[in-house]
């Protein structure tokens, strides 16, 4: 075997150039004279290496072989003269060839996997990718010494006993062999034929200085009609990454000259090919496959320590915990149980005490670093930082960087299903964090396989709060993740003028790139703005509200107050039942709702409140000498208010409200939610509020019972003989008010004059009629630009199914939504959307006899009246290849579009839990990483350890060496 074969750069001696030669040449050039050196060193090495028909061939067969290569060699010359060098390689290749077929026959064929598609599956296999398999009969024989090299070998490549003896197909050759087969492998390569072939027959030799040297290593499958390389077949592992074209079967013969040079090139070729020179030349498999698998053992070490740290980095990332400590971070103080190493590190030194693997790591890692320490100790370098080459997978480097490919691959998954699922919307929203960094979410939403996806796609800093900063920064992230800003259908947010400004806004900048887009204002938003006016529209509503947040922030500030109302709770309550008084929050939409039913309850059921309990704190507050005259100032007109019947009547009169609107609200804030619903259930809440709006007398008769309730309890509290408070009772009427005298003029009528003196009839003028007049007005003027919308898309409502299979469709349905979609045909969803309609229900009943719908289905548990579920049975049932296409498409745009970004407020909440007062120092780029660690488990569990180690191997060679075989 020759170097120069593997295409090995030769090297150069001045010995091997004679004095006589060099006297005879010194009238020839210099570039000449490189060109005889390198021609002698070729002949020298070729004297110096063994042949390759001496190691894989028996000593009987080799003779008769040399026998016949010799003669015909002797005709060739006598023959052909000048092309002797031809007709040696074409008869080399016959001998080769005459070999194979004399010794098929006694040949025991190995049971092999055939070729499909060109691509070769390996038969035994030193896996490159270590599996959970692996590491456990890994670990179990850790302390095991194999007696000799041949049970390693055994052990790694079990040989299968013959069932039959036939010959050696073709296509068997074409494989990786096994330990045993290596030397019948090499005895069976080069295939190189010269007839039918799809190449010339001259690329089995390479030019080299006017020189033919034979590709000794190119063989030719006539089956599949593919180059192979023989040396990466038998030493490249089948499970590598990216394997070589020659190794899956190359059969792209447009550029075969280039192609083949460039494989000669590659750096995998050449190892193979020394590989290949020192296992023939030395004699011995057994040193070459026993360094493999002492190699392979270590490497499968290696990559269960380091799948354990993935699995402790996946728990901390979905607990939103911090990783490191403040200090103690160094490896020689593991040891120490008592210093704080950080959630990380200490969970290491847990799994330690139990995992034998991690426990023999952890204690390798202890020992290396201690006796650096002592090493620079005693070079007087004591204080110097870093590993000092010592990989421990424990530091704060290889963690960062393990979270960091995590984060790509959840990224890269979510890219990946967005170009799937070709359209998408997206919802955006901005917030500070604690270090007054503007911390931009981008949320995007998809249909994948009839499922509703909502995702965190990224979390970056934003620096220009302008329609077009935040358009810039929002396109570079979608142009970074490899998504189509084109395909956005949608963007929800909410009503700032950075976003929903009509020219400058971040909507009309995204309308400009997207031709089919729609900007919706967040249904959650809105109502919030609704809740927000409506409490907002007299005096008696703003106090009302003002003194249910005055009477919490008292109570909560100080801790004897709060040991005083803890005690008038659990008193009555228990403790198990404990309720805190609820601080009205702007951020937080059912802040109102929650404040006022924890006093009062709710407006059908005023059993649960604690507003009797309020009153006796404050009372005891009120009497006791343990505070001060300000804090009793405070308590009594904190109470007087309370006791008063104007307050109890506005309490009940927003109770009214939010026995609607707090369900709507909480709704809107589901993940998933499809736009028929939510608008219908708007609908219904606005509807319900208008036949609301003149009952006045039911509130009050709701009130006033309450008002009775609260003083019989109050008169039971005040006769018990124990009892050493005493506790005013409530007012069952408003206080009749002094009518306001006007000056009038001589001829000045005051028949049209209102009555003042009826204060009741006052309170429902200018009080209720007021507030359910503006929250009905308001909801109708806030969500009128979402109705035209809808109106388009109501006739795809499933629940109007029943209407169209008997009436048909109006002649203005389905307009809006073909104007965004012009390429669909009207006529033809037309035609679609009445056959599905009317065979709706049996299709309804296929699906329930089957699989239940998701969490993506929020209205139902098995289909009946969401898009989503229309999306699952069209799916399911394959109606969408051709019956329902046209249909599938416009659902699928329906379940797209997205009506609420609270998903961006989830993402906000995260947040305040992930940077925290401790962790304000953390870099953009790892609080995006813990981020989605966080928010996306789902994804987080379904990445693969070994994808992920295999990305941390390519990050140095050191690395590569440990983790790769």
């Amino acid at each position: 075997v020759r170097a120069r074969d593997f295409h090995a750069p030769p090297t150069y001696s001045l010995r091997n150039i004679t004095p006589t030669s060099m006297e005879k040449k010194k009238h020839k050039s210099g570039s000449l004279k490189r060109k005889e050196q390198k021609e002698a060193e070729r002949k020298e090495s070729a004297k110096r290496c063994r042949p390759i028909t001496e190691f894989i061939i028996p000593q009987a067969q080799s003779t008769s072989i040399s026998s016949s290569a010799t003669n015909n060699q002797e005709a060739r010359n006598n023959a052909h003269g000048d092309d002797a060098m031809t007709c040696e390689l074409q008869e080399q290749r016959r001998a080769t060839l005459n070999v194979e077929t004399n010794t098929s026959a006694s040949i025991t064929n190995q049971p092999r996997p055939n070729i499909s598609s060109g691509f070769l599956v390996p038969v035994s296999v030193l896996p490159v990718v270590a599996t959970s398999e692996h590491i456990a009969s890994t670990s179990d024989r850790e302390s095991d010494i194999p007696s000799s090299i041949n049970d390693l070998v055994s052990e790694a490549h079990p040989v299968n006993e013959p069932t039959q003896e036939n010959e050696r197909s073709i296509t068997g050759i074409f494989q990786y062999p096994s330990r045993a087969k290596l030397k019948q492998f090499f005895a069976e390569h080069p295939l190189q034929p010269l007839d039918d072939l799809p190449f010339d027959a001259r690329l089995y030799e390479r030019k080299i200085m006017n020189d033919s040297v034979p590709r000794k290593w190119l063989t030719y499958n006539k089956e599949n009609r593919c180059l192979y390389c023989s040396y990466c077949l038998a030493f490249e592992f089948p499970n590598t990454c990216n394997p070589s074209p020659f190794v899956r079967g190359f059969s792209d013969y447009r550029r075969i000259s280039q192609s083949l040079t460039l494989h000669e090139s590659t750096t995998t070729h050449v190892r193979n090919a020394q590989q290949y020179i020192s296992v023939v030349n030395d004699g011995t498999l057994d040193k070459f496959f026993a360094a493999s698998l002492i190699k392979r053992k270590e490497v499968l070490k290696q990559r269960s320590i380091v799948m354990r740290i993935i699995d402790i980095i996946k728990m901390l990332g979905k607990q939103a915990l911090p990783f490191r400590g403040h200090r103690n971070e160094s490896a020689y103080t593991l040891d120490n149980e008592v210093l704080n190493h950080g959630n990380f590190l200490a969970t290491v030194q847990l799994m330690a005490k139990y995992d034998p693997i991690m426990a023999a790591h952890v204690s390798a890692v202890q020992n290396k670093s201690k006796q650096r320490i002592k090493r620079l100790e005693q070079q007087g370098k004591a204080q110097s930082k870093g590993r000092g080459g010592l990989v421990t997978y424990l530091s704060k480097t290889t963690i960062n960087m393990l979270i960091k490919i995590m984060k790509n691959m959840i990224q890269e998954r979510i890219s990946h299903e967005v170009s799937q699922a070709k359209y998408y919307s997206i919802q955006v929203d901005s917030t500070q964090d604690n270090s007054s960094i503007d911390q931009f979410s981008i949320i995007i939403r998809y249909v994948l396989k009839g499922i509703i996806c909502e995702r965190l796609l990224s979390v970056v800093p934003s620096n220009d709060g302008t329609g077009q900063g935040l358009f810039d920064l929002l396109i570079e992230t979608l142009q970074h993740l490899k998504i189509d800003p084109q395909k956005c259908l949608s963007d929800s947010t909410d009503g700032a003028a950075s976003y929903h400004g009509q020219y400058n806004g971040l909507q009309s900048k995204i309308a400009d790139v997207a031709d089919q887009h729609v900007h919706i204002w967040c249904y959650a938003h809105v109502l919030n703005l609704v809740i927000t006016e409506t409490t907002k529209c007299c005096v008696p509503a703003v106090s009302f509200f003002n003194l249910l947040q005055n009477i919490a922030t008292f109570v909560k500030a100080s801790y004897k107050r709060m040991a005083v109302w803890i005690e008038v709770v659990g008193k009555h309550l228990g403790q198990e039942k404990m309720k805190r008084l609820k601080l009205i929050g702007e951020t937080r939409w059912s802040g109102k709702s929650n404040a006022a039913t924890t006093i009062f309850g709710r407006f059908d059921d005023a059993a649960a409140s604690t507003f009797v309990n309020l009153l006796t704190c404050l009372s005891m507050i009120q009497d006791s000498e343990k505070f001060d005259a300000k804090t009793k100032h405070e308590a009594n007109v904190l109470l007087q208010s309370l006791l008063k019947f104007e307050t109890i009547l506005t309490a009940f009169t927003y109770l009214y409200i939010f026995e609607t609107t707090t369900p709507l609200s909480s709704y809107l804030q589901t993940s998933g939610l499809d736009m028929f619903t939510a608008w219908s259930l708007v609908d219904s809440a606005t509807t319900k509020l208008k036949e609301q709006t003149r009952t006045f007398d039911n509130v009050h008769s709701k009130a006033l019972e309450f008002v009775n309730k609260c003083n019989d309890r109050i008169s039971q509290m005040n006769m018990d003989e124990n009892q050493t408070l005493e506790i005013d009772a409530l007012e069952t009427a408003l206080p009749v008010k002094r009518q306001r005298k006007k000056k009038r003029m001589a001829d000045e009528l005051i028949d049209d004059e209102r009555n003042s003196s009826d204060s009741l009839a006052d309170f429902r003028v200018n009080v209720f009629n007021l507030i359910m007049d503006r929250i009905v007005q308001s909801l109708e003027s806030r969500f009128v630009q979402h109705k035209q919308l809808y109106k388009d898309l109501s006739c795809l409502d499933p629940a109007k199914f029943k209407t169209i299979a008997e009436k048909g469709l109006e002649d203005e349905a389905l307009e809006g939504i073909i104007k965004l979609f012009p390429q669909i045909s009207k006529d033809q969803v037309i035609l679609e959307l009445f056959s599905f309609a009317s065979n709706f229900d049996v299709l309804k009943l296929l699906l329930n006899d089957g699989e239940n719908m998701d969490s993506s289905c929020n209205n139902c548990k098995i289909c009946s009246t969401c898009p989503s579920c229309v999306l699952k049975i069209l799916a399911s049932n394959r109606l969408h290849d051709k019956a329902y296409d046209n249909l599938y498409e416009l659902y699928k745009v329906i379940c797209t579009l997205s009506v609420t970004q609270v998903q961006c407020e989830r993402t906000f909440s995260k947040l305040k839990i992930i940077k925290t007062r401790l962790r304000n120092s953390l870099s953009e780029e790892n609080l995006e990483s813990y981020m989605l660690l966080s928010i996306e488990k789902e994804l987080l569990d379904e990445l693969d350890a070994e994808a992920i180690i295999g990305r941390f191997a390519q990050s140095s060679s050191e690395h590569k060496r440990l983790l790769l075989i």
